[in-house]
């Protein structure tokens, strides 16, 4: 064979190589889904690990669809709204009753996303957890430094009477046993 019919052939065989590859990548990504309705695509769900506060100030961790995330946060704005507006009638019946108000104001709720979406049920669970138990750890921490702190505040303090000099702490003559200097002495 003449070499311009090598190379005719060699094209021929690596295109057809390259379509049945190809139809072959198409058809495994290819979903068993039925399309949406409306806009005629495949919408798999994705979830968002979301950290909730709510109107009492408690933090929890929770796994919800990404779709739902605007009418979660709708609907925790509309809760608040109408728990203000209770709050602020039983302020003004209390006020007018000339009695004393002791109920605390509700908080605003907030809902912040955390990371990005997940395809996995599952897997987004598992980061809530562990969003939970970390933000827990921190309560516990910043519980017991409070706790450290109120003990310290407890303890007398020592006054020292004037004219009380105190001498600052004696030091050694440098010997030259510095390891980290060696190199400098001569």
């Amino acid at each position: 064979m003449k070499r311009t019919n090598l190379m005719r052939l060699l094209t021929v065989v690596v295109t057809t190589a390259a379509v049945l590859w190809t139809g072959q990548v198409e058809a495994a990504r290819r979903t068993t889904r039925k399309p949406d309705e409306k806009t005629g695509t495949v919408k798999k769900t994705r979830y968002l690990v979301v950290q909730i506060k709510d109107m009492t100030g408690n933090v929890s961790f929770e796994v919800i669809p990404s779709n739902s995330f605007r009418n979660r946060e709708k609907q925790q704005r509309e809760e608040y709204k109408s728990s203000v507006k209770q709050w602020t009638q039983a302020k003004a019946k209390a006020r007018k009753a000339k009695e004393e108000f002791t109920d605390k104001k509700p908080l605003q709720p907030s809902m912040r996303k955390i990371g990005s979406t997940m395809r996995d049920a599952e897997q987004a669970k598992a980061v809530a957890q562990k969003y939970q138990e970390r933000y827990e750890a921190m309560l516990e921490k910043k519980k017991k430094k409070a706790e450290k702190e109120d003990k310290n505040k407890e303890k007398p303090t020592v006054t020292k009477p004037e004219g009380e000099v105190v001498k600052p702490a004696e030091t050694k003559p440098d010997d030259g046993d510095d390891p980290v200097n060696e190199g400098d002495v001569e």
